[in-house]
């Protein structure tokens, strides 16, 4: 899934998976996913099909952290995030109506994080600072610090 070369105080390791999601590693080994959408569901459901082929399979994801940027399917998709979230120690992070989903999937609330604009959470060793986004009601973007690196 994703390397376990050893990164410096300067160094992250940046994986794209599709769509709009990502996977990121950073100096601790810590693993954020963002948006990940590892399935067909948009495809099957709407009528949208990927615009290139999942590189991985969602049993093959183990993140530290899950962020969600909104509720769209192929933002918090329940094909991908049911079996990523199988993991004891994943954290998942979201706005409202991503939250409510994953409530509804039956996610733990103790794993579970509200993300509003104007939040700055800390998990594991990642600092995430939530900011607004326009797209949907209540999409949000995520500005991580790790080490010495920023990533929007």
């Amino acid at each position: 899934m994703i390397h376990k070369d050893k990164l410096d105080c300067n160094q992250i390791e940046l994986r794209w998976i599709g769509q709009a999601g990502f996977i990121i590693r950073n100096q601790q080994g810590t693993v954020v996913a963002v948006d990940p959408y590892l399935s067909h569901s948009v495809d099957r459901l709407e009528g949208w099909t990927r615009i290139a082929e999942a590189p991985l399979q969602p049993s093959d994801v183990h993140p530290d952290i899950v962020l969600c940027t909104h509720d769209h399917l192929d933002h918090t998709d329940p094909e991908t995030l049911v079996p990523i979230s199988q993991g004891a120690s994943t954290h998942l992070v979201g706005p409202a109506s991503s939250y409510k989903l994953l409530q509804q999937l039956g996610i733990p609330k103790e794993r579970l994080t509200l993300a509003k604009p104007g939040d700055k959470l800390r998990i594991r060793n990642i600092n995430i600072y939530v900011v607004p986004a326009k797209h949907t009601q209540d999409s949000v973007g995520y500005v991580l610090g790790m080490g010495k690196v920023t990533i929007y």
